[in-house]
């Protein structure tokens, strides 16, 4: 198949309807020309009740580079084409638009958590196709459920504050939708007044660690958290780390020797990779 001619193509098929809804959606989320007689005209045009509750999703897309630029560049757009003609498919479609290189998307929160179930397989079945495989990797950060549109700029702003840090969110099934809940604890201590306290304990648990690493340019403190992000799986963590698995039983040990810890004891070994997620959640 020819990419370049299938981008144009769907662009062709999306286009005009993705200007029409990006300009709606752009001007609810940042608060310009909404009042009453807007958000009728937007309820009326794409079927919304505005009595129920809407959240905001952000689709991040995250790609690998090769040695031909330019067919990652062909590649990445042909694969937001697909993204794109896929939500317009869905059976909840959302409302949507294309902004800062994101897929930002407006859809109702019900109970049964069905729109987020779709996102989920749709990114899944997307990713896994041959030509995207391996290259791109998206992942929907969700902000929260509001039910007054003029909050729905806030679930926004909820959901791009998560993105610097999803790849730190425990997510040890790799699912593709995220939102604050998915960081269980960790989402009470953004507005913690005794933040320094926090990060003090955290820097004395780790500081053997990051010493170590520091000194010999080793990687041990992101073995420790891709061993917990894999679910306690050598086979998977080795594989996310690009070693052999006698190389990460050999780290495992020296984490051992350096903490002076046993990883088996399941307390304390939570106790440090919860040091090593806190930092990089709170402070990073």
């Amino acid at each position: 198949m020819d990419i370049a001619q299938s981008i144009g193509q769907l662009i062709l098929e999306t286009n005009i309807t993705n200007k029409r809804t990006g300009d709606y959606l752009y001007n609810l989320l940042f608060g310009y020309e909404v009042n009453d007689k807007y958000i009728e005209k937007i309820s009326s045009q794409f079927g919304l009740a505005f009595d129920r509750a809407y959240r905001v999703g952000i689709i991040v897309i995250d790609r690998k580079y090769g040695i031909n630029l330019e067919q990652d560049e062909h590649t990445y757009l042909y694969y937001t084409d697909c993204l794109n003609r896929e939500v317009m498919h869905m059976e909840n479609r959302p409302m949507y638009m294309r902004f800062l290189n994101k897929f930002v998307l407006l859809f109702e929160a019900t109970e049964d958590k069905e729109t987020e179930r779709q996102i989920e397989q749709l990114l899944k079945k997307l990713d896994s196709r041959p030509q995207f495989a391996g290259l791109i990797h998206s992942t929907c950060i969700l902000g929260a459920a509001y039910t007054n549109p003029s909050e729905f700029g806030k679930s926004y702003q909820e959901a791009k504050n998560l993105i610097p840090k999803k790849d730190y969110l425990p997510n040890p099934t790799n699912k593709k939708v995220l939102s604050a809940s998915s960081m269980g604890i960790y989402k009470y201590m953004f507005n913690n007044g005794n933040q320094q306290e926090i990060l003090d304990y955290c820097n004395d648990k780790l500081k053997k660690l990051e010493m170590y690493d520091q000194t010999n340019g080793a990687f041990l403190v992101e073995t420790l958290l891709a061993y917990y992000m894999s679910g306690f799986n050598v086979g998977k963590t080795a594989e996310a780390l690009y070693i052999h698995r006698n190389s990460l039983q050999y780290r495992l040990k020296k984490i051992e020797e350096i903490l002076e810890v046993d990883l088996e004891d399941s307390m304390e070994y939570l106790d440090i990779v919860n040091c090593i997620l806190v930092k990089r959640l709170m402070f990073n």
